[in-house]
C-alpha cells in the first residue's frame, strides 16, 4: 500500500514501525511537466524498466536460499527478501538492512519525539542510569516528574495507569530503539512493570554491525 500526503501524518508507532518512509524533494515549476508528456516518456522508457524489475526480481530469487538474517525486524519476510535483491544486483551483503534500519530508525524517532510519554520516559531513564520497577501507577506519578512545561495537562497525555500501560505498549518497537526496553509482569498479586536500559541506542531488532549472517 503506498500512502501520500504532506507532513507526518503517520502518527501511530505500530503503524510507523511497518512503514519504509520516503521524502520527496519538492519540484521546481520549472521543472514540472505535463501529464501527457511524462505518460510518453514512461511508455517509451517502459520496456527498460520492466527489465530492470524483471532482472531484481531474478537475482532475489536466486539469492533468496542463500539469506539467513542473523536477526529479523517486524516484516521480516520483507527484510529478507529485499537483501536477497540487493545481493542478487551486485550490492555487498548488509545493504539493504542497513538502510532499511536507518529509515525505521529515522521514523521511530520522529515518532518518539512527537510522543510526551516517550520523552517523560527518556528522561527519566537518563536520570535515573538503571533501572526502574513499580506499578503502573507509580509509573504514571514518576513520568510527570520529567515531562514537559505542560504536558501532562495534553489529550495526549494518559490520565489513569491504565491508559499508560496502554501508552507504553503501543510504542515499544519505538523504545527498544534507543535502548529502553519495558517489560509487563506480575509480582505478588500486583502487575509491574520493569523498565532497563541498553547500552548503546541503535536498538534490539539490529544484527551486529547491521548485516545478515551467510
Amino acid at each position: 500500500m503506498i500512502i501520500t500526503g504532506i507532513g507526518d501524518f503517520v502518527e501511530r508507532s505500530d503503524l510507523i514501525d511497518r512503514c519504509v518512509i520516503l521524502r520527496l524533494p519538492a519540484i521546481p515549476e520549472e521543472a514540472r511537466r505535463r501529464e501527457q508528456e511524462l505518460w510518453s516518456e514512461f511508455r517509451a522508457d517502459w520496456p527498460r524498466l520492466m527489465g530492470a524489475l524483471l532482472k531484481a526480481v531474478a537475482g532475489g530469487l536466486r539469492m533468496l536460499p542463500q539469506v539467513n538474517l542473523a536477526g529479523s525486524p517486524r516484516m521480516a519476510d520483507f527484510a529478507q527478501w529485499g537483501e536477497a535483491v540487493v545481493r542478487g544486483l551486485g550490492f555487498k551483503p548488509g545493504s539493504f538492512l542497513d538502510r532499511y534500519h536507518d529509515n525505521r530508525r529515522a521514523a521511530c524517532d520522529s515518532a518518539l519525539d512527537d510522543c510526551e510519554v516517550a520523552q517523560a520516559l527518556r528522561a527519566m531513564m537518563e536520570s535515573a542510569g538503571g533501572n526502574w520497577r513499580g506499578t503502573a501507577s507509580e509509573l504514571l506519578g514518576a513520568l510527570a516528574g520529567h515531562a514537559r512545561q505542560n504536558a501532562t495537562k495534553t489529550a495526549q497525555w494518559p490520565k489513569t495507569p491504565k491508559l499508560l500501560s496502554s501508552a507504553l505498549r503501543r510504542i515499544l518497537p519505538q523504545l527498544r530503539t534507543i535502548g529502553i526496553f519495558v517489560n509487563f509482569d506480575r509480582a505478588d498479586g500486583n502487575r509491574v512493570i520493569t523498565i532497563s536500559l541498553t547500552q548503546g541506542s541503535r536498538g534490539a531488532d539490529r544484527p551486529p554491525n547491521g548485516h545478515s549472517s551467510e
